[in-house]
This record gives C-alpha cells, structure tokens and sequence, in this order.
C-alpha cells in the first residue's frame, strides 16, 4: 500500500513541475480550429503521457523500458513490448492505478528483449501525419493523439461522425509508413 501512496505522491510532485513553456506547445489540430483553452488543455496531456510513461517505467524500470503512454482526457494508450504476459497485465494496473486515469487502452505486444527498439515511437512520424490530419478539413475538429510504433498508427480521438472517422483512416492508411490503423475513440 505504501508503494501506491508513494507512486501518488511522486505524479503530484511530477505533474505540479512539469508544465512545457509556452514556446513548445504544439497542437496536433490546426490552430484555427482549437480554442485556447483546447491548446492549453493539449500541453497538459501531452505532459500527462510522458508522465505516466515514467511512472510505468519506474515500477520496473528494465521490464517496461519499452513502454510508452499517450493521454487524450482521462483515457490512456499504452504501446510497446514487454516479454511475459503478466509484465503486460501489470503496465496496465500500474497506468490504470494512476490518479486521472479513466480508462487504459493496453496495446502491449510480447516481444524479444533484442526487438524492443522496434517499439520505439516515432515521433517524426506521428508529427508529419498530425499535420497532415490537421489540414484536411474533412476530419474534424474534435481532439485527438497520435502515436506511430512499428508501422501503426494508434489514433485516440473524441468521438466523430463515420464520414470523419472514415476519412481519417484513409489519410493515415495513405501513408507508405502506416500499414495499420487503430481507432480509440475517446467516451
């Protein structure tokens, strides 16, 4: 139990410092289409993913190195390798345990130790489609994250309509390096 208010603790202390400067917001919609407040609110999931991406790292540093989390709201993905399934059981309890947390979409895969930089995310990539999303207007205006690991993309997005969700698929399947789309839609 002591672990747990420990782990409580450190993410209060860890969320109060670790707001970005202003310069380094970047929203993932154009910015026409969010609010302030919307970009406001972007920086601080950003900021939560990469937090709670280091809390899972923290409860084991060598089993979860290649676990990554992207934050939309209180919903979470987590992607990468592990090598046990119960390593896979346990980013999630950790990640769901995580005050904030609302809902854990757990997209681990099992992995050898030497295929773990294959479940590196690639940042580049999620930034290129982003914007590539972010200038068609047919997708939308609602909030989403990107995540790109190993030729698929994960998609967490605020509900939108079929012809929207539709479409956001086919500009992200367009792309030479996306061979696999996954939707998490956000309640």
């Amino acid at each position: 139990m002591s672990k747990r208010r420990d782990l409580a603790m450190i993410v209060a202390i860890l969320l109060a410092g670790c707001a970005p400067p202003a310069q380094s917001i970047k929203p993932v919609m154009a910015p026409q289409a969010a609010a302030p407040t919307r970009l406001l609110q972007q920086a601080h999931v950003d900021t939560l993913g990469e937090t709670i991406t280091a809390q899972i790292r923290a409860v084991d540093p060598v089993a979860f190195r290649a676990v990554t989390a992207k934050a939309l709201g209180g919903r979470l993905l987590l992607t990468g390798a592990v090598v046990k399934p119960e390593q896979r059981r346990r980013a999630e309890r950790a990640a769901a345990a995580i005050p904030g947390v609302v809902a854990v979409s757990n997209e681990v895969l099992l992995a050898e130790e030497k295929a773990f930089d294959l479940f590196t995310p690639d940042i580049a990539h999620e930034a290129a489609l982003a914007a590539r999303l972010a200038a068609d207007s047919s997708t939308g205006t609602g909030a989403l994250e990107l995540r790109v690991v190993n030729h698929v993309a994960y998609l967490v997005a605020t509900p939108r309509s079929p012809d929207q969700t539709a479409r956001i698929k086919e500009l992200l399947t367009e792309d030479s390096g996306v061979k696999w789309v996954v939707l998490v839609t956000q309640p």
